[in-house]
């Protein structure tokens, strides 16, 4: 058998001590109820922060640094009633903002309306054409590019095409259109004025998420996150894409800014998305021109968004780090053939 001496026992002793108090101090931040379900508790107050009020939708107006009017009716819960939503995390800080295409948005948007938004009290739908789906309103964020940018530009083809169908965009693009390819290069031009208009008709969140029509968002891991950030400092988060040596939020994976970066960039920047419409027509994604506008209006980089849920303990100091973004890129309801 063989012994230690005594002066390792005590080191080691400590650190055990240590590591159990760590744990048991991060598990008391949680809590489970009996049906299963968890939820997080701030680890700053042990409750949530408290949420701020939405504005009225269709705003014409930013309000003072994104902070609504005190006379403004909370948004109505939507599905409230739901048994599915009973265990569902507290988002009202968070506003869900979606991009789809009228060629896609019939096959995409319902599947979103039955699961990942169907808890959420508001977000909104944008396109490049206004449509209903289900009730709700899509929205053509392309409304307000300058006409230099759509007369004679092909991108704009299939926009003007969609605007004159008589029929359904599905037949009108069984036509002969490559809708595919030609939405896409049409939806480069949506991002900068999604934010424009979303912080327009909705000034009042703490954080605003951006995402695609097949983006699914981990709602819990996600709100568990923001409990670590504050959207009072200028947060750009997102999974980082590079083209040409230049770094942006990849749109499919989703990103998120926080309501002192949007302001930043929208309330002292009004009319920004259409300085950047000419630029747009030789540039390839929408999420990168987003990027390039958050840097040179706001001079707000992207962040990565990395880390994992655990401690680095020191003797008289611990770090945590914040979890990887939690979303799902080209989510479908479609099973696999």
């Amino acid at each position: 058998m063989r012994y230690y001496k005594s002066s390792y026992l005590f080191p080691v002793a400590t650190f055990c001590l240590i590591v159990l108090f760590v744990t048991s101090t991060r598990l008391s931040l949680w809590s489970y109820s009996f049906d299963g379900s968890y939820y997080y508790r701030s680890h700053r107050n042990n409750s949530l922060d408290s949420r701020p009020i939405a504005s009225a939708a269709d705003s014409k107006e930013y309000s003072d640094h994104g902070n609504a009017s005190n006379s403004t009716p909370s948004v109505p819960t939507r599905f409230g009633s739901d048994s599915v939503c009973d265990n569902f995390p507290d988002t009202s800080s968070v506003f869900l903002v979606m991009k789809t295409g009228a060629s896609e948005s019939f096959s995409k948007v319902p599947t979103q309306l039955m699961t990942n938004l169907r808890c959420l009290p508001d977000f909104l739908i944008f396109s490049d054409l206004e449509q209903h789906i289900a009730g709700h309103k899509i929205y053509d964020s392309l409304a307000k590019v300058l006409p230099e940018a759509k007369d004679g530009n092909p991108d704009f083809d299939i926009y003007r095409q969609q605007a004159g169908c008589d029929v359904t965009q599905n037949q009108c693009h069984k036509l002969g259109h490559d809708a595919g390819s030609k939405g896409w290069d049409l939806d480069k031009y949506k991002n900068i004025h999604m934010a424009e208009d979303t912080y327009k008709m909705r000034p009042g969140f703490k954080w605003y998420l951006f995402v695609d029509a097949d983006t699914y968002i981990v709602w819990p891991n996600l709100i568990q996150w923001l409990s670590m950030l504050r959207s009072t400092d200028k947060h750009y988060i997102g999974s980082i894409a590079i083209r040409e040596d230049r770094p942006f939020g990849h749109g499919g994976a989703g990103y998120l800014v926080s309501q002192a970066a949007m302001y930043e960039l929208l309330a002292k920047h009004p009319g920004v998305a259409n300085e950047y419409n000419l630029r747009t027509i030789n540039e390839c994604c929408g999420d990168l021109m987003f990027a390039q506008a958050m840097k040179e209006k706001a001079n707000i980089p992207i962040t990565q968004a990395v880390g994992s849920i655990f401690y680095i303990c020191f003797i008289f100091f611990c770090q945590e780090d914040p979890p990887t973004f939690p979303s799902l890129h080209h989510y479908s309801s479609l099973a696999p053939s």
